[in-house]
Order: C-alpha cells, then sequence, then structure tokens
C-alpha cells in the first residue's frame, strides 16, 4: 500500500514509497519521485524559493511595502497562476505579523526551508533532486501565467482610459480628440458602454447639445437611433439634457425616440 511518508527508511521499513513536501503551496502540487540519493542542497532550494516569493513583488495587485505581502495578494496570486489557494490555516504557518497581517517574505522562504533539514522527517536525498527541480519548474510555471494576466490587466486598463477619454471628449466637444480615438479604434463607433449605461458615444455627445461631435460621428457612421440598456435613443438624450437646437438636428437627421420611459430621468 503507497502511503504519504515525511520520514527516512528505517531498517524496519527500508523504503519511502512516497515523499510529500509539507508546506504549502508544494504539498499539492509536486509529485516527487524518487532518484539517486544527492546531497540536500539548501541554498540551491532557498535560491529557488527565494524566487517563487519574489513573484509576488511584481504581481500587479500588489499594494503593500517591498518585502512583505498580505493574505488577499496571495491570494490574487494564486487566482492568476493556478496555485493552490491559500487557506487561512496555511497563512497562519507563514508567521504574519499578529498586528499588521504581514507576512515578511524571507520568514516565509525559511518556513518552506524547514522540511529539507528538520530533525524528524527531514527531506529524503533521494527525492531532494525531483523537488528542487519541481520548485523550479512551477515557478517558471507561475512566472507565465503572472506575466500574462499583468498584461491583460494593463490592457483592460489602457482600454478603459481610452474608452473614458472618448466619452469625455464627446460631452466636452473635443471634436479632433474624438476623431483621432476612432481613426485608430474605429470599432468604437458604436461601443454601449457598460460604465455608462450602455450609452454610445453619439448619446454623450447628443446628452450634451455638442452638434459638431455629433456630425462627425455621423460622418463616421454612427447609429443615430442606437438604444441604451433603459431603451433610451439619443434624442431621449437630447430631450432629457434640454438642448431644443440638439433635439431638432437630430429630428432632421432621422432621430427618433426610443421605448425608454422618459420618467425615469426625472425621478433620478
Amino acid at each position: 500500500r503507497r502511503t504519504s511518508r515525511s520520514i527516512l527508511p528505517t531498517p524496519q521499513n527500508p523504503f519511502v514509497m512516497e515523499y510529500t513536501y509539507k508546506v504549502w503551496p508544494w504539498a499539492t502540487e509536486l509529485k516527487l519521485v524518487a532518484g539517486d540519493k544527492v546531497d540536500v542542497d539548501k541554498e540551491a532550494m532557498k535560491k529557488a524559493l527565494t524566487e517563487f516569493t519574489a513573484l509576488m513583488e511584481i504581481h500587479g495587485k500588489k499594494k503593500s511595502a517591498k518585502g512583505s505581502v498580505t493574505f488577499d495578494e496571495i491570494v490574487l496570486f494564486c487566482k492568476d497562476t493556478g496555485a493552490p489557494i491559500l487557506s487561512d490555516q496555511d497563512f497562519g504557518i507563514l508567521k504574519p505579523n499578529k498586528t499588521t497581517r504581514l507576512v515578511d517574505m524571507k520568514v516565509w522562504v525559511n518556513v518552506m526551508l524547514k522540511p529539507l533539514t528538520k530533525k524528524k522527517g527531514a527531506t529524503p536525498p533521494e527525492y531532494f533532486k525531483s523537488l528542487l527541480d519541481g520548485v523550479k519548474a512551477k515557478v517558471a510555471l507561475w512566472d507565465t501565467k503572472m506575466k500574462e494576466a499583468n498584461e491583460k490587466r494593463a490592457k483592460e486598463k489602457a482600454f478603459t482610459n481610452l474608452l473614458a477619454n472618448l466619452y469625455i471628449s464627446c460631452e466636452e466637444g473635443k471634436v479632433d480628440v474624438v476623431k483621432k480615438i476612432l481613426s485608430e479604434k474605429k470599432e468604437l463607433i458604436n461601443v454601449r458602454n457598460e460604465m455608462r449605461g450602455k450609452a454610445t458615444p453619439f448619446m454623450a455627445a447628443s446628452g450634451k447639445g455638442q452638434k459638431e461631435v455629433c456630425k462627425a460621428l455621423m460622418e463616421m457612421k454612427a447609429d443615430v437611433n442606437a438604444e441604451d440598456g433603459f431603451e433610451w435613443t439619443a434624442l431621449n438624450w437630447a430631450i432629457s439634457g434640454g438642448d431644443e437646437d440638439m433635439q431638432k438636428f437630430l429630428k432632421d437627421n432621422g432621430g427618433e425616440l426610443g421605448a425608454g420611459d422618459m420618467d425615469e430621468d426625472e425621478d433620478d
């Protein structure tokens, strides 16, 4: 029967059938295989484990001071990389500061090193190479996944900022800025912004009476009668904005009211 062992072979039990490196996150991540006996190189393992904790420093959501990390930051790292989620019990083993609840990364490395040389149940030398290689492989994998997640977040943030700039420029009548953005991102001409109740740039301009922006958007094939999440069209927006000249302009260009209740604006 195969059992999980963390003790050295004895005369009564000369073979270690399986060894588990019993410390988070490695206990469930590494499938260790016995091989030739090699010296347990604590410094080599320390270097690999330090590289693991260093991944926390370059995580896109990390806000704590350099050299320390919070429970929530570790959990975010796990979600990004696919590493096993840190439990409250495992977090306690990392020896967080009792007041700040921050984990010192150097202390964390030392916690992870303990199974190598503890008096009872130290890492068997025939498993060390498999252990070290496994840690390095996981660190490389998680590094790649985390960088991918960071890059995705950066792109999402850049897109959010671009969209905000587009809508603000529509509302403020900055025709040149609107044209520049849409010349580079033509697919945004009729975008329905979730953060704006699914309103389009044309609606944003209409609601603020920005006729010149609307003209420019129409030249770029803006949908005059698109509806937002409340079934309002640009004409509804113009009526809500109170600009009668804007309302006439939209009607002259085929603008129609949407099915949405205009009273919703008054109730707000």
